[in-house]
């Protein structure tokens, strides 16, 4: 599918303009819909929030991204109730009766496009998934419901040491095109997981290892992972994995301290 996109091109683009951008931010939104008046707003610090369920009973059940299930006053916006879900949520919820007992239902986890813009840069929040995990679960609400759920560990995010081979910085330009062309629209922009699919920064040695087997021959087909080999050569995927270990080099850097701002883009 062609979408008039130069995907290749993206970081550079992303770099370039990141000053001028203003800020990504959510909002749960009610309208008028004669009018079209705005009559009130929740603003989040993520975009990329879920669904919404509006009942007959005056409340708007949404989960948003930072993994909050609220329930708000139709008139207001005022919360009324939420639940920490520990999980970013996209789906909207839905409701059903059973023997005279209304019921509210979500399903939880994220996904879609946000695949691509992966871990969000400073002010956007980090959503739920990133600090725990991507958890599927169908999550059923009831009024008097006194489940709760045990608090998730918290992802471990160190980036490890990476073995950093002698390359131009035109090969890791090169790198960074063929990534954001192949890679970027699951592993994220400038290698930037966003927790959902693996972050290639965080990649253990057997992966470095078996790099070409991997994309190449399908080494992890069952699990998701196509092999590129009608779209990519050991060349280019030479360039892939140099661009993937350096950028995971300078956001390990700043993780240690010894950087204030990775360097995001090798393109001129």
């Amino acid at each position: 599918m062609n979408l008039g996109l130069e995907f290749g091109r993206i970081a550079q683009l992303f770099v370039d303009n990141i000053d001028t951008w203003p800020a990504p931010k959510g909002y749960l939104k009610a309208f008028d819909f004669i009018s079209g008046e705005e009559k009130w707003a929740v603003e989040f610090p993520h975009y990329w929030n879920g669904g919404v369920l509006a009942t007959e009973g005056g409340l708007v059940f949404h989960g948003n991204a930072l993994g909050t299930f609220a329930a708000y006053d139709k008139d207001s916006g005022e919360v009324l109730w939420d639940f920490n879900t520990y999980v970013s949520m996209l789906a909207p919820p839905i409701t059903y009766e059973i023997d005279g007992t209304q019921y509210v239902s979500i399903m939880t986890g994220t996904g879609g496009g946000d695949l691509f813009s992966g871990e969000p840069l400073d002010p956007v929040a980090k959503p739920a998934s990133l600090i725990h995990s991507n958890t599927g679960r169908l999550l059923v609400f009831a009024l008097g419901g006194q489940d709760s759920l045990p608090a998730p560990t918290v992802r471990d995010v160190t980036i490890p040491e990476q073995q950093i081979a002698e390359v131009s910085e035109e090969e890791l330009a090169e790198g960074e095109i063929l990534y954001h062309d192949f890679c970027a629209p699951c592993h994220g922009l400038v290698v930037r997981s966003g927790g959902v699919i693996a972050d290639l920064r965080r990649m253990g040695q057997g992966s470095h290892d078996n790099f070409d087997a991997i994309v190449l021959d399908g080494l992890l087909a069952g699990t998701g992972m196509a092999s590129f080999s009608d779209s990519l050569t050991s060349s280019d995927t030479s360039r892939i994995h140099n661009y993937v270990k350096a950028r995971a080099h300078e956001d390990r850097e700043v993780a240690l301290g010894n950087s204030d701002a990775p360097r995001l883009t090798w393109q001129k």
